[in-house]
């Protein structure tokens, strides 16, 4: 602790001043987390000061929070291709960095316990830098020990009060975010239910868990190709929420054979056939494809990326009507927002390829399906076994 007080110290994280005459000063409280090595030896013990942000009112203490972060997507377009032209990364950390700069509101916070100046024992801290982050409990392989305990427990409807549902849910959603796509749409089904969970639920979510513990050797990979170009598929199913009957749109992106990009997430209204459900997501798909365009552009390294967007979906209604510029009277209800997907194939913006739906690798997004289709499909993510890349 004595540490990381002298650290705050010399980068001026405070200064000592008289508490204004009706300012609310907030309570700080020590966050401690054992760092453990790769075979789990503990390496070192941290500690990090952090301010009771409960204690404050929105609207009141303040209006808005933001701290900005690397997007993953991003993150895995630098990997790949670094991977792809054999370039060398290089990794570091920055001790008690402030990624956020300077505090612009007046903040005042209480001074620490057995740190008090003798000085100055009626004054508070006010904060000129700070460090915006959440604290979950997120292991390096996303499942803490304590849930691997119980995945053979058997719960009982009493007991439903006291399981960890919510953090479980949240560290498979941590592992799906970063390196998971295959098991995004059951973890998108497990996410809807984090209020009002049963047992049926914590019994799927333990599932998850033995399936990624049973995969914890397996990777997302890349493999090296003389065409360096991004491959596009979007996908829905049809009425997948049981509860609202909307569908459930997804898309994946691949560079040099690895997922870069993946999102499986319930459509916002509620799709009249299966026409207008794989249309939205496409609409989805293609909002994502073009942000992801304009960033490798910004890199230089991709020659064909300037050209039409290519995207892959497995349903004929939905590329014609894409490419027809009449309406019918059976489309005439889509929302208009999502026909700007018509006005994007017209400006040659992007383009709508029917492929076929044993080709779809992106079905396991959007429902369950047979063990072997769904492995095939994993495959062609590039979801794979750690030995197979070392052969």
């Amino acid at each position: 602790m004595k540490g990381e007080y002298n650290s705050m110290q010399d980068n001026k994280v405070w200064e000592l001043d008289p508490l204004p005459e009706g300012a609310k000063p907030i309570g700080c409280k020590w966050i401690f987390k054992t760092k453990r090595d790769a075979n789990g030896n503990v390496e070192r013990y941290k500690e990090r000061l952090v301010a009771k942000r409960y204690t404050q009112k929105e609207g009141i203490d303040f209006t808005e929070t933001f701290s900005p972060v690397s997007s993953k997507d991003s993150f895995r377009i630098i990997m790949l291709l670094a991977a792809h032209f054999d370039l060398e990364l290089h990794q570091m950390d920055v001790k008690t960095a402030f990624l956020n700069g300077d505090v612009e509101e007046t903040i005042y916070i209480v001074q620490l316990e057995n740190f008090e100046s003798k000085d100055s024992k009626n004054m508070e801290f006010r904060c000129i830098k700070i460090d915006l982050e959440v604290f979950l409990d997120y292991h390096k392989r996303a499942i803490s020990v304590k849930y691997l305990k119980g995945l053979t427990c058997r719960v009982v409807d009493q007991e439903m009060q006291k399981i960890p549902y919510a953090s479980a849910v949240e560290s498979l959603m941590y592992a799906q975010v970063c390196t998971h796509p295959d098991i995004a749409y059951i973890i998108g089904m497990l996410d809807r239910y984090l209020n009002n969970p049963s047992i049926d639920h914590w019994i799927a979510t333990k599932r998850v868990m033995r399936y990624l513990y049973r995969i914890k050797d397996y990777m997302l990979t890349c493999k090296r190709s003389d065409l360096l170009e991004v491959v596009r598929y979007s996908d829905s199913n049809f009425a997948g929420c049981q509860d609202s009957r909307k569908s459930i749109s997804c898309y994946i992106y691949l560079l040099v054979g690895g997922a870069i990009s993946w999102k499986s997430v319930k459509q916002t209204l509620v799709a009249s056939s299966t026409m207008a459900a794989k249309f939205v997501a496409c609409y989805e798909a293609s909002n994502h494809g073009i942000w992801l365009r304009n960033f490798v552009t910004g890199l230089h390294i991709l020659e064909n990326v300037e050209r039409t967007l290519k995207l892959f979906c497995d349903n004929k209604s939905a590329m014609l009507y894409s490419n027809n510029k009449r309406s019918s009277s059976k489309s005439k209800h889509i929302d208009i927002k999502f026909l700007v997907v018509k006005e994007r194939v017209q400006n040659g913006q992007i383009s709508i390829e029917h492929i076929e739906t044993n080709s779809m690798i992106a079905d396991p997004l959007t429902k369950g399906l047979p063990p072997k289709v769904f492995h095939d499909h994993t495959t062609h993510i590039s979801v794979t076994l750690f030995e197979d890349i070392m052969i």
